[in-house]
């Protein structure tokens, strides 16, 4: 009984905190967020060797706004199909900072409900507002069980590739 009265106030604070976002229009994104967190796991990937640096395949970036930087890591198969953790930290260009916010100003809340499968990685995005932080889902899955806001999952995927090549840039040539 204590347990699921627990589980019930846990659910209920997570919810609460997730409706403080402007839900009214739809929009996600507001010009005072000081820190974005996003992050994706899962999804169909090749069997992979679980290791004590990385349990299982992911990866989350941290930018922090007001110092421009850019903090990763992500959990991936090397050769030997063994995870493997690489990190990086970088300091953006205020260009590159700029280059995001079509995609930040992009973010709708997805009030769909539906599942579109299970192909993907789900992708999770945190932003901090000096009045508290707003934890997201990935509309991807909006019909599981989580109180967090979903997001509409194209425009949140957009944003997580952006974020991705200027944390890991692709090789030229390589």
């Amino acid at each position: 009984m204590f347990r699921m009265m627990v589980s019930g106030l846990l659910v209920g604070v997570v919810a609460s905190t997730a409706c403080s976002a402007d839900d009214e229009d739809g929009e996600v994104w507001q010009s005072d967020v000081t820190k974005l967190v996003i992050s994706s796991s899962g999804g169909f990937e090749a069997v992979t060797e679980p290791t004590e640096e990385c349990p299982h395949s992911g990866t989350e970036y941290t930018l922090t706004f007001a110092s421009k930087k850019l903090d990763a890591w992500r959990c991936r198969a090397n050769d030997g199909g063994e995870l493997e953790k690489q990190t990086v930290s970088v300091t953006l260009t205020q260009a590159e900072l700029d280059a995001l916010q079509p995609k930040l100003a992009a973010l709708q809340l997805d009030d769909d409900g539906r599942c579109q499968g299970a192909d993907k990685p789900s992708v999770s995005l945190a932003l901090t507002t000096p009045s508290g932080t707003t934890a997201y889902r990935d509309g991807f899955y909006a019909c599981e069980a989580d109180p967090r806001l979903a997001i509409e999952y194209q425009t949140l995927d957009a944003l997580y590739g952006a974020i991705d090549t200027l944390a890991f840039p692709p090789l030229v040539g390589g």
